[in-house]
């Protein structure tokens, strides 16, 4: 699948001749959501590229099968995080990024996303975990934010964008941009 500035390939499939400009992400299927064919994995990955600088230090909270950790590594992330609360998610997460090369690259925490939230300040979030538990983790999503930091939130539908705007604004976080794929939302939030 191309999706933005990768080239997401299937366990067991051929990687083709990478495009120019386009990351290969190999992504095995397993018992851990992300395989890059849901449209809230895409919206992520797209935005990812557009909001990740060189160097910056990123979280990726319910990495699941890893692949957005994975991606914001080949973009040139200094230092990523990606944490999961369920040690089969992480067990995947690992052997993805074995098989795509980037061992040691990626640290891992097995926690809930509010108290991995601790291990910051950074530069960005990667949340692609739904409404509910977005608004929940919001103001520990805030407080580890660096200045100027910004979080891609996704895993939601339309309809919860304004509920999470008014509460993101509650805790000094800001829509900066936005995509949307009917029913499906993704957005950038950045502190104020």
């Amino acid at each position: 699948m191309s999706i933005g500035r990768f080239q997401v390939v299937p366990e067991g499939c051929r990687a083709p001749t990478p495009d120019a400009g386009r990351h290969i992400l190999r992504v095995r299927f397993g018992q851990a959501f992300g395989t890059g064919e849901h449209v809230t994995t895409q919206a992520c990955l797209r935005l990812l590229a557009a909001h990740l600088r060189a160097g910056e230090r990123v979280i990726d909270l319910g990495t699941g099968s890893g692949i957005l950790a994975m991606a914001a590594s080949r973009l040139g992330a200094g230092r990523v995080l990606a944490v999961d609360d369920d040690p089969a998610a992480l067990a995947v997460a690992r052997t993805n990024l074995e098989a795509n090369g980037l061992k040691g690259r990626v640290a891992f925490v097995l926690s809930d996303a509010a108290a991995a939230c601790v291990h910051g300040p950074f530069d960005l979030a990667l949340v692609n975990i739904g409404a509910t538990t977005i608004e929940t983790l919001l103001p520990d999503l805030a407080r580890a934010l660096a200045p100027r930091g910004r979080a891609i939130l996704a895993g939601f539908l339309i309809e919860d964008e304004d509920r999470l705007l008014r509460a993101a604004a509650g805790h000094g976080l800001l829509l900066r941009a936005r995509r949307r794929d009917r029913p499906w939302s993704a957005m950038v939030l950045s502190r104020a």
